[in-house]
Order: C-alpha cells, then sequence, then structure tokens
C-alpha cells in the first residue's frame, strides 16, 4: 500500500501479490478487508512488453518508468477494460461489440448504441461480441441485439417460478430497478400478481402453460453475416442464456472456454440473517430443460476452444483469424 483512504490498510502493507512470470504457474493472491487471503483463484499473472501487467483479471498500465507504448495494442486492452458496453469498429469488415455486463442498469446502455449503430451494423459483414467476464444479469439487456443475430426460429425452454411470500417479495426490488419502461414494470406486478395467487407451488407464468417458447422474427439482416462470441468459465446466468440463445443462429459461432454453468436454476433472491453477518443468496425459479440439457455445473461449450496458450488480449485475432479465412 502506497497511500489508503480505508481505515484497514495501512502504508506498507501487502494488498495484493503475484509470481513473477518465471513462475506463471502459480496463482496471484488477493488479500481482503481482513487481511487474509481471498478464496476466489485467478489466472497467472504476466507482463506484456513491458508496459502492461495482466493480474487479477485486469490489464494494468505502468506509469514509470515510461516505455513507448504500442497503440493497437493499448486500445485492445482499453476495450477489454471497458467498464460499460462499447462498441468499436476495428477495420473495414469488423464490428467490436464489448459487454462486460448485462446488469439491468446497461439495458438502456446497449440499446443506445445498438439504435445509433444501426446503419454500421448494417454495412459490416464482421460482428465480434465479447462476453467474456460477464456475469449474467437481466435477460432484458440483450433483447436489441438478437435482431442482429437472427436466422431462424428460436426455441426456449420456459422456467417454473416457486411461490413463497419471500420470494415473491424480490419483485418489489426488481420493479424499482432502472432500465425497465414502464409496461416491463407492469408484467412484473402482473407475474408477482399470479405467484401470489398460487403460493406453495410452482408456477409456470407462460400465458399458453408451454414448456417450450418459440420466438420468431420477420426478417433476416443480410448483416452481419459472421458473428463471433468471445465466452469464458466467468460467464453464468443471464450471460449463458444469452449464449444459448444466440448459438441457434446459422450468423454464430462460440470461441474461447466453456462458461461457468450457472443458469438452470436461476433468478436469486438473497435473504440477510438475524445478524446481519451472512446474507444467502438462492435460487428461485429452474427451467424445463434439466435434466435433457443440464447446463449447471457443466457450461456451454465453444465451436472453437481457445487453450491457455493463446493470451487473453489475443482472443479477438484468434477469432478473426477463423471467420477471415476462406
Amino acid at each position: 500500500m502506497i497511500t489508503s483512504k480505508n481505515e484497514l490498510w495501512k502504508l506498507g502493507q501487502i494488498k495484493f501479490s503475484f509470481p513473477v512470470e518465471k513462475n506463471s504457474s502459480k496463482k496471484g493472491v488477493y488479500f481482503i478487508g481482513d487481511h487474509t487471503i481471498a478464496e476466489q483463484q485467478f489466472e497467472p499473472s504476466y507482463l506484456i512488453r513491458n508496459t502492461f501487467l495482466y493480474a487479477f483479471g485486469i490489464y494494468w498500465k505502468r506509469i514509470s518508468p515510461y516505455f513507448e507504448t504500442d497503440v493497437d495494442l493499448e486500445e485492445k486492452l482499453a476495450l477489454l477494460n471497458s467498464p460499460s458496453p462499447v462498441i468499436k469498429k476495428i477495420d473495414s469488415t469488423t464490428i467490436v461489440f464489448r459487454i462486460p455486463s448485462f446488469e439491468n442498469n446497461f439495458i438502456t446502455i446497449i440499446d443506445s448504441l445498438v439504435n445509433s449503430n444501426r446503419q454500421l451494423f448494417l454495412s459490416t459483414k464482421n460482428l465480434v461480441i465479447d462476453i467474456r467476464g460477464n456475469g449474467g444479469g437481466a435477460d432484458r439487456c440483450y433483447t436489441s441485439i438478437t435482431p442482429l443475430l437472427y436466422t431462424n426460429p428460436i426455441r426456449s425452454m420456459w422456467i417454473t417460478y416457486l411461490s413463497t411470500p419471500l420470494n415473491n417479495a424480490r419483485y418489489n426490488w426488481i420493479i424499482n430497478l432502472p432500465g425497465f419502461s414502464e409496461k416491463e414494470k407492469q408484467g412484473f406486478r402482473d407475474m408477482q400478481n399470479k405467484l401470489n395467487a398460487n403460493l406453495g407451488h410452482f408456477v409456470n407464468l407462460n400465458e399458453a402453460k408451454q414448456m417450450v417458447v418459440i420466438d420468431s422474427l420477420t426478417e433476416v439482416l443480410p448483416n452481419p453475416q459472421q458473428v463471433a462470441i468471445l465466452i469464458d468459465g466467468r460467464n453464468a446466468s443471464t450471460a449463458e442464456q444469452f449464449t444459448l440463445m444466440a448459438k441457434q443462429s446459422k450468423k454464430v459461432k462460440l470461441f474461447g472456454q466453456k462458461t461457468t454453468g450457472a443458469l438452470d436454476f436461476s433468478n436469486l433472491n438473497n435473504v440477510t440473517s438475524p445478524s446481519n453477518h451472512f446474507t444467502l443468496f438462492y435460487a428461485t425459479s429452474k427451467s424445463f430443460r434439466i435434466p435433457k440439457l443440464a447446463i449447471d455445473d457443466y457450461g456451454l461449450q465453444p465451436d472453437f476452444f481457445i487453450d491457455e496458450s493463446v493470451p487473453s488480449y489475443k482472443w479477438l485475432e484468434f477469432a478473426l483469424e477463423v471467420i477471415n479465412t476462406k
């Protein structure tokens, strides 16, 4: 620690450490507030051309001593480090859409980006959607993206909700989240009312009570012609639901490594213990997809596996090499 506004940390104390490159098989160590080691496992750390350090899932830039920076590399790392969704055209044939999270506060940002760049999408052959590290959020986040990927009807297995007063109360919180329209909020109120009318039961909120929902669009866009989605082991929940939807398109191929596997039991609720020392997170719904297509603990597999010998900042190059091969 050089300086800190947190009284728990003093000058000279160790906040995190990582092995030198020769010992890159070892994991980084991160100390939490009580100075014990965090249980979370991090990938090995490594230097990139003296200027950047990859550690704890973040690309750090050296500011002293100064080394001349590779502009192209810096732009790629800035894209990976972006805290919010961003679109960048990297050449005449390819757009990269970086989406670090599907949290509900990104709904309006994603919708705005898609709408304002519609002509760019319609005039560009390749689209890379980078969702690495995206742990999920709200399915509503990717509604505006779906038409860009669509080629044929999309089949989705519905879910059933366990109705209890505690579970149903979560909708009071959801309704007040930013990003949802008044129509969508009314939809949540209707769901809550149906659940409250069926306490103690698993409830299928689909109007037709079907287990499978088929969504069809009226148009297949001429561009993008090819879509590469970059996935990794940190993708879960809504990020996996997006991947499951997207992979049904004839345009889409998945690149990277298998996802977390946290989708079959979903719609998390949380409850704080009476002592306020613990918070329990638990699922309130289950998918009709199980057991025939279980994803929990298995994850979704990529079409093109990217092994550990390819550093994360080169995954984009890997995907582009594949989709640009005739």
